[in-house]
């Protein structure tokens, strides 16, 4: 069975959470597959505590970051697919733009929206 890629950029954003306790930001790079087939590349920010990481999704505005990049319809999913399409989607430069585009997010305050 194909496993999914996945990588991970630590942003330098810190919170604290209703607990007190403070988290960090981590931008997600994941290729997997879809919920419908086919395969799927999303940038994801989650907050990473001591015990586990978190993710609010918005609706109509609002909410944590995230972006789907590329989906491919049909593809089967493969090791090869898989490894194939997260590298072609996932460049240095579009590392780079994602964590810039991802940190300027909260800088804005859309999470709060």
């Amino acid at each position: 069975m194909a496993a999914d890629k996945s990588e991970v950029i630590e942003l330098g954003l810190t919170r604290t959470d209703s607990s007190g306790e403070v988290q960090t930001a981590i931008l997600v790079l994941e290729t997997e597959k879809a919920l419908r087939g086919g395969l799927k590349s999303s940038a994801t920010v989650f907050w990473r505590g001591s015990h586990c990481r978190q993710h609010a999704f918005g609706l109509g505005g609002g909410g944590d970051y995230s972006k789907t990049l590329l989906q491919s319809p049909g593809v089967r999913a493969t090791q090869k697919a898989i490894d194939t399409q997260h590298a072609r989607v996932f460049t240095d430069e579009l590392r780079a733009d994602l964590a810039t585009e991802s940190r300027k997010w909260y800088a804005d305050g859309r999470d709060k929206r």
